[in-house]
């Protein structure tokens, strides 16, 4: 695919005319997390004898909503990117996206078991859910709604719409596989801690790569949506069927090693390519990611501080 010469300059444009939609992204959702703590701590008539955790799932539904698609549908209209296009259905046989769903449940697992040892012994901070499940009052009712709508709705439009809709297929100009990779940074650094960062950016790389596959973001909508289900189910599991957790681990990775033994080609994540070393150079040190990175350090500073 024959492509546009660019200067330095005009890459660096492109890549601040999405980096500007995704800085603002980080600023407003820390403001709002940490604004939200700091209420709830020094201010707590605000929130009018309510959980705050009513006030936080709802806040981000909106937010994340308004921020993922006004700002990075300008973006995309700047960069000429029909979004649309890459929304468009397909149809895929069940058994790839059982399998990719095997895939992102089984790498969100790991990467999420080891970062909760790490948070154990560096006492990270975390969104707590201990809500979950409980329906006794009014309040819960509306948060335990507001979080399934967020995880399992809000949360992976909005991802694939901004970070593979726009910023895969943004920096995909630049090279097929530095649009996926670069994609999975950006999306770890548009995390608040660590803990958060490391699986977002394997999940994301995963999901970089089915997109990339099948020229839509709809599939991995649908993959991030049940990924959510698998693991809203495990947290309202009531204890006498805990049994289930660990088979269900079982039966995953068990899929996922007869997919990598018989190296089907279906399932096969695409050649690594990191791109010319200028591309990377570009990519950091263009001003909007520079910001991001600055955003991105002082939330994992943040994730360690106790308010």
């Amino acid at each position: 695919m024959s492509q546009k010469v660019l200067t330095v300059k005009q890459a660096k444009n492109r890549i601040n005319t999405f980096g500007k939609s995704l800085v603002l992204y980080v600023i407003v959702l820390t403001v709002f997390r940490y604004g939200i703590g700091l209420f709830e701590k020094y201010l707590p008539e605000i929130f009018l004898e309510r959980e705050s955790e009513l006030f936080v799932f709802v806040g981000l539904n909106i937010l994340v909503f308004l921020l993922s698609f006004l700002p990075f549908k300008i973006a995309a209209s700047k960069l000429e990117i029909k979004v649309k296009d890459y929304y468009k259905k397909i149809n895929i046989p069940f058994g790839e996206i059982f399998m990719h769903v095997c895939f992102t449940i089984g790498i969100n697992l790991l990467t999420t078991s080891i970062m909760s040892i790490f948070s154990f012994f560096f006492s990270v901070n975390k969104l707590d859910t201990p809500f979950l499940g409980k329906f006794n009052t009014t309040d819960l009712i509306i948060t335990n709604i507001a979080y399934f709508i967020y995880m399992i709705i809000v949360k992976p439009f909005c991802d694939e719409y901004a970070f593979r809709g726009v910023i895969q297929r943004a920096l995909g100009k630049f090279g097929r596989y530095f649009g996926v990779i670069g994609s999975a940074i950006l999306y770890m650094l548009a995390q608040r801690s660590i803990v958060e960062a490391i699986p977002a950016f394997f999940i994301g790389w995963y999901l970089s790569s089915v997109s990339l596959k099948y020229h839509s973001i709809r599939p991995t909508i649908v993959i991030q949506s049940i990924n959510a289900i698998y693991f809203i189910i495990i947290a309202i599991l009531p204890s006498s069927l805990y049994i289930l957790i660990p088979i269900s681990v079982i039966i995953i990775y068990t899929i996922i090693s007869f997919s990598l033994f018989f190296k089907h080609k279906t399932f096969t994540i695409g050649n690594i390519s990191y791109g010319d070393k200028k591309l990377w150079n570009i990519l950091f040190t263009s001003k909007s990611i520079i910001i991001l990175v600055i955003l991105f350090i002082m939330n994992v500073v943040l994730s360690f501080v106790r308010f």
